[in-house]
C-alpha cells in the first residue's frame, strides 16, 4: 500500500511549489505591467493636455486650429505604430 501512495506523488518533490510559483509570478508580472502602463498613459495624457493648452494659446483662428489638429493627428497616426514596432523589436 505504501508503494502505491508514493507513485501518486510527483517525482520531484517541489514540482507543485514551482508550478505555484510560476502562476503567482505570472499574476504579479501582469499586475505590475498593468500598473506601469496606466502610469505611463497618465503621464503622457498630462503632457499632451499641457501641450494642447499651450498650443491653443499660440494659434489664432478656428480653421488654423483644425488644420494644425489634423496635421498633428496624422503625424501621431504614423508615429505611434512606428514607436510600438521599434519598442517590440
Amino acid at each position: 500500500m505504501q508503494a502505491r501512495a508514493r507513485t501518486l506523488e510527483p517525482v520531484d518533490g517541489f514540482a507543485r511549489l514551482t508550478a505555484m510559483a510560476k502562476l503567482i509570478g505570472e499574476l504579479l508580472f501582469g499586475i505590475a505591467r498593468d500598473l506601469a502602463e496606466a502610469q505611463v498613459r497618465s503621464i503622457f495624457g498630462r503632457i499632451l493636455e499641457k501641450v494642447g493648452a499651450w498650443l491653443d494659446t499660440k494659434i489664432n483662428g478656428r480653421t488654423t486650429r483644425i488644420v494644425v489638429g489634423l496635421l498633428l493627428g496624422f503625424a501621431a497616426w504614423g508615429i505611434f505604430p512606428l514607436i510600438v514596432f521599434l519598442s517590440t523589436h
